[in-house]
């Protein structure tokens, strides 16, 4: 039952219902919890994952050519009945996808009050269960579920380059204790290994870090008269811009922070191609009609979510200790 103490700092109710006073000026708008999910910036969803799919797989294909060598061109001649051929092999990689569900319920006289005080509680449970999948999916697209056996973009086990950054002339890997041309060369190391790997065809365009270390690079400012951030100095002249003419895209996400080796930050080199690597599941649906029970509405919903497909594991690095 709504109540009125004018001492109370706060004053709670389900369907948001309380006493205000003739002198007291109730501000309109209805503040949602602060909350941070950046999946959807990184990541994109493969387009034809549907709700009731249990597995997702691809193929890749490998090509050979028997005899062929960088050092080697194998000529024919005319007299020649020797001619060597090439070679195919289709691999299909599997994954399982997995259910998200959870239910919106609230009683007949809850809704009816909250409609009329012009907060409709139907919506706001709607919106906390869309919070709930959203906080869900940017922790499960970054630092994976072990349990459920799925990756993250910052562990995922298909990915194989993995090293800590070189410590610099401080005798520390962290970049408060770097030189900017320390901090260029580590970055540097990072693109030019990806681009190593993937035999020269794909350098990473962006590079995922801890906030702290975000915050850390944009306000430290480079020597001399022009007033520029490190990190901004660090965007323009990396291997990528030589490269491609574009800067790298350096941006902040949470779950960077500790997640390296030994509780380091660890620093992603990746991408963000479909082709490449994507997130596999979909939005929450509805499932069924609206049950009325008990004099409470119910309402099931359903998502899924199968990890991330990474195509080409060659095109991402881990660095820590940065």
């Amino acid at each position: 039952m709504p109540v009125y103490n004018p001492n109370a700092i706060a004053q709670a109710d389900a369907a948001g219902a309380w006493l205000v006073g003739e002198l007291e000026r109730l501000y309109p708008k209805l503040y949602e919890p602060l909350a941070s999910v950046t999946f959807h910036q990184h990541l994109q969803f493969r387009p034809d994952i549907g709700p009731w799919d249990e597995f997702h797989s691809f193929a890749r294909i490998g090509y050979a050519a028997p005899g062929a060598g960088q050092l080697v061109t194998n000529w024919s001649d005319d007299i020649s009945t020797e001619i060597l051929g090439v070679d195919v092999e289709t691999e299909k990689r599997l994954g399982s996808i997995k259910a998200w569900m959870r239910r919106v319920s609230y009683s007949v006289v809850e809704l009816e009050k909250s409609i009329k005080i012009g907060r409709p509680l139907d919506q706001q449970k709607l919106s906390a269960l869309m919070l709930a999948y959203n906080m869900d999916m940017d922790r499960m697209a970054f630092s994976g579920d072990a349990g459920a056996g799925f990756g993250g973009l910052f562990t995922a086990a298909e990915v194989t380059n993995l090293a800590p950054v070189a410590n610099g002339a401080g005798g520390t890997p962290d970049a408060a204790s770097k030189t900017p041309e320390e901090l260029l060369n580590d970055i540097n190391e990072g693109i030019e290994s990806v681009w190593e790997q993937s035999g020269y065809t794909s350098a990473p365009e962006t590079m995922l870090i801890s906030p702290g270390l975000f915050n850390h690079l944009n306000r430290r400012l480079m020597p001399g008269p022009v007033a520029m951030s490190v990190l901004t100095y660090l965007k323009d002249n990396t291997l990528l811009n030589r490269l491609t003419g574009n800067p790298l895209n350096i941006q902040p996400v949470k779950w960077a922070a500790g997640i390296g080796a030994g509780g380091s930050d660890r620093a992603t080199f990746y991408t963000n191609d479909i082709d490449k690597v994507r997130m596999i599941g979909t939005v929450p649906q509805a499932i069924g009609q609206l049950e009325v029970r008990n004099a409470h509405f119910h309402q099931h919903y359903r998502a899924t979510w199968g990890g991330l497909e990474i195509v080409y594991p060659e095109t991402i690095a881990y660095r820590d200790g940065l």
